[in-house]
């Protein structure tokens, strides 16, 4: 039998007192036995009562739960109590507890921590934390806190200020995002089941905390010895961004003066958003005319603007079915491509005929990768579709950037979505991020959610399908994991080891979507950033940057300038001072069984009929039964003990 926890009262605590708090908090805890205690920080309303929501429901089957909660404005304790006992759960204030503590011993009864300065402590004893302000669009709390204390984090969708850290803690293992209010107690309920994993959280968390310390001291040392001799290796990154005004990251960003304008496009945005869905209706009912391809087409899409990742699922599924024997082919928009003729052929799958100033950076990289694969680009994608078709055309072509492009019958719709930020709860252009209405995702065969910390996404998946099939979704979900596979000499193309970056003092540049996702890839493969550029997506770079780049690099202690593979195919030969190389990224759809079983099942892959099984059916088409292939298995993404998020279903 253990013991229950003790509920102590700390005397007065100040700055100086933190450590003997902290020891206070591990003694407690080395006898706490196996109660295990929750700490929600920082809460905002209606935080409070989502919390006793979510640990009431984990606690029915696990009378060792205890729950604090520790409210960021104590003048609010007296509503908080009133609201939780209107609940049916117990409140004890901090403030009210004797000097020598009390046993507790009711999972019902919630500490309410009203006092100033103890919240530190409370950390210390916790085995799971609740990032407070996350869950509340107050614009989030800082997560370092309960992380420097070595406990796993969950937090919320509304991180504001935070994002970077949110993101790279997460990354990192030591928190786990919940997209949405429904999803924490199921986070909680799998994390309190293991605890191997909370034990690899909480010691991830510390880690990345330490990692981050000392950022005053070496920057002093920086600027004391710039001041003396100039930059010097070793220093820490310094960062440059241009056109850091993207409309693209407008379209994502939050802030007084971004709302006040975004609330002054409103009815812009509720005219683009009537017109989106009247026009994607009449496709659906046949109203409007729907080109067809000689070849099962696949369209490959989201909803949001920015980078989530649809290329490089691209790239994985043509090189999957190119694969099997069948013949693929890829058509693409051409984005920022300047061309006398539309649409173009980019490569016959032998030789590269268009320049990245014709056809676009994408379709460049799209070319130069998938060797055998033809690529053609153009605003009509059916046009381009058909250059592809001309004598012994693809068996399969896959449709690029397709989930608007509704002009051309797909036969499989794939939604991409971004798993770090997948826009759920964004508006519409120009207001925000979104192509058109997530109302949209009904249309979509499956769900891929790109994954690109290349750590576990944990209960993401099972919460992004959640609100998924809110909006009507009804197909598979998977998981696509990036993965740094080597690098690329530029402009040679030779291939070197991913490990040629470890221990190594780096410059970086990116012009992509998501430039912290490629620091990100950059440092788990131990590189050592000095120097970082970062521009708009889709940059154009001059034979000027490149050598300013690698100078500057250079003169940081770089020993090489490294970017992603989209970025490699624009600096072209620039003479420089520093080596290039490019990061190779690989993506690996999970689980890949159910994935291939899935794609054979519509007909993509060899071993099923396209006939036996009715794919589902683009905008414009009529929905067929899928009674005719009788019960099917949905693969959905795993979570980390292997099994499926979905059963089976007809």
């Amino acid at each position: 039998m253990s013991r229950p926890l003790v509920v102590q009262k700390y005397g007065g605590t100040s700055v100086g007192s933190i450590e003997r708090i902290q020891e206070v908090a591990r003694r407690v805890a080395a006898r706490a036995g196996s109660e295990r205690l929750i700490v929600v920080g920082s809460t905002h309303d209606p935080e409070e009562r989502l919390a006793v929501q979510a640990f009431l429901a984990v606690a029915a089957d696990d009378a060792g739960l205890r729950l604090c909660l520790a409210p960021r404005h104590l003048n609010r304790c007296g509503t908080i109590e009133a609201d939780l006992r209107g609940m049916g759960v117990a409140v004890v204030r901090r403030s009210r507890l004797p000097a020598s503590g009390r046993r507790w011993t009711n999972a019902r009864e919630i500490v309410l921590l009203d006092t100033m300065g103890e919240l530190a402590a409370g950390y210390e004893l916790a085995s799971v934390v609740i990032m407070g302000g996350t869950f509340a669009p107050i614009g989030g709390h800082n997560l370092l806190e309960p992380a420097a204390a070595g406990r796993p984090v969950l937090f919320g969708p509304h991180v504001g200020q935070w994002k970077a850290i949110a993101e790279e803690l997460a990354a990192a293992g030591g928190a786990v995002g919940i997209t949405d209010d429904a999803g924490l107690g199921r986070a909680l309920r799998s994390l309190l089941a293991d605890d191997a994993t909370r034990r690899r959280m909480g010691e991830a968390a510390r880690a990345y905390v330490r990692s981050q310390q000392g950022a005053t001291d070496r920057t002093m040392r920086v600027v004391a010895r710039v001041l003396e001799q100039g930059p010097v290796s070793g220093a820490v990154p310094i960062r440059t961004v241009d056109r850091p005004a993207g409309v693209a990251d407008w379209l994502w960003q939050a802030g007084a003066w971004t709302d006040a304008a975004k609330l002054a496009l409103a009815p812009a945005a509720w005219l683009y958003g009537t017109f989106m869905a009247i026009r994607r209706a009449w496709y659906r009912r046949g109203w409007l005319a729907v080109e067809r391809l000689p070849a099962r087409v696949i369209s490959v899409g989201n909803v949001t603007v920015g980078g989530s990742g649809k290329t490089p699922v691209v790239m994985a599924m043509a090189g999957l079915i190119a694969s099997t024997g069948r013949t693929v082919g890829v058509v693409t928009r051409g984005y920022r491509g300047v061309r006398s003729e539309d649409p173009l052929l980019v490569s016959d799958g032998r030789s590269i005929r268009a320049t990245v100033e014709e056809a676009g950076d994408e379709a460049i990289l799209l070319a130069r990768r998938l060797n055998g694969v033809p690529v053609a680009v153009g605003r009509n994608r059916a046009a381009a579709g058909l250059l592809l078709s001309q004598g012994a055309g693809p068996d399969v072509v896959i449709m690029d950037d397709g989930f608007q492009h509704l002009a051309l019958h797909r036969d499989l719709n794939l939604l991409v979505i971004d798993g770090a930020r997948p826009g759920l709860d964004q508006r519409l252009l120009p207001c925000g991020p979104l192509r058109e209405s997530w109302s949209a995702v009904r249309d979509a065969s499956a769900v891929i959610v790109v994954d690109r910390s290349g750590a576990s996404a944990g209960d993401g998946p099972r919460l992004l399908l959640d609100r998924l099939k809110g909006l009507g979704f009804d197909g598979p979900l998977f998981l696509a994991r990036m993965v740094a596979s080597g690098l690329t000499a530029v402009p040679s193309g030779d291939p070197l080891p991913i490990a040629s970056l470890t221990g190594t003092a780096l410059a970086i540049c990116s012009g992509i979507g998501h430039p912290e996702s490629f620091r990100s890839v950059v440092a788990r493969a131990g590189g050592r950033v000095v120097r970082e550029w970062v521009y708009e997506d889709h940059h154009r770079y001059t034979d000027r940057e490149v050598a300013t780049m690698t100078r500057e690099g250079r003169r940081s202690g770089a020993t090489a300038l490294v970017t992603t593979e989209k970025d490699a195919v624009k600096l072209g030969r620039a003479p420089g001072e520093l080596p290039v190389v490019a990061v190779r990224m690989a993506v690996v759809i999970e689980p890949e069984a159910e994935w291939r079983r899935w794609l054979t099942l519509k007909g993509v892959l060899p071993g099923s009929s396209p006939s036996a099984v009715g794919p589902k059916p683009s905008a414009g088409t009529e929905r067929p039964s899928e009674s005719l292939c009788g019960p099917v298995i949905h693969p959905m993404a795993q979570i980390p003990d292997g099994r499926c998020l979905r059963g089976a279903s007809a």
